[in-house]
């Protein structure tokens, strides 16, 4: 039967961790490259670390009334980054 892991196991895999992605590299520098195409709005920073982890509202610039709205949420939850990932993408390819 396996046994809840004890503080030394946790110790041992935390130190054997290495960061795997880069918030500023693989989502601010992406969302920046919109500043062209979208009106980029910074709402909020994360409360953990602000410095890093600013949020951004990308809206267009050419609002047309007779379409609908639409509002693409996309986030990160530890090394899971399919959320913003995908928003992104949808973004950038889908709306103008």
């Amino acid at each position: 039967m396996m046994q809840p892991w004890g503080e030394l196991e946790k110790l041992k895999w935390f130190e054997s961790q290495s960061i795997k992605r880069n918030y500023k590299t693989d989502v601010l520098d992406k969302i920046k490259n919109f500043d062209t195409r979208f009106v980029l709005f910074e709402y909020g920073r994360l409360s953990i670390n602000p410095d890093r982890y600013p949020l951004f509202l990308v809206h267009t610039k050419n609002v047309d009334r007779s379409k609908p709205t639409v509002l693409i949420t996309g986030g990160v939850h530890g090394y899971e980054t399919s959320g913003i990932t995908g928003a992104m993408r949808m973004v950038d390819t889908q709306f103008d």
